[in-house]
Order: structure tokens, then C-alpha cells, then sequence
């Protein structure tokens, strides 16, 4: 078992292992995909995205 905070609301909670792993890869998942699209559309230096 893992005590865990949410940084964006502070409150906490306690997850088994197994859940903790599922949410990891959960996360991960949706990184990969932020940073991907990032590859995809960049962004110019002047902070306006490509067309």
C-alpha cells in the first residue's frame, strides 16, 4: 500500500500496488501522447503554432 497527495487538489489517499502500477501507466500513456503531438504541431519561435 502507497500513501499518495494529488498535486492539484492536495488531498490524500492510500492505493494498493496494482492500482498505483494501472495509474503509472495510465499516465505515461497520456505523456507520451502530449509529447507527441508536441512533435507533431511545434510551435514557432514567436509561440504561434505552425501552419
Amino acid at each position: 500500500m502507497y500513501g499518495i497527495i494529488c498535486t492539484n487538489c492536495q488531498n490524500g489517499s492510500v492505493v494498493s500496488d496494482l492500482d498505483l502500477r494501472i495509474y503509472q501507466l495510465k499516465w505515461e500513456e497520456e505523456l507520451q501522447a502530449i509529447l507527441d503531438s508536441l512533435v507533431e504541431y511545434p510551435i514557432d519561435d514567436e509561440g504561434d503554432a505552425d501552419d
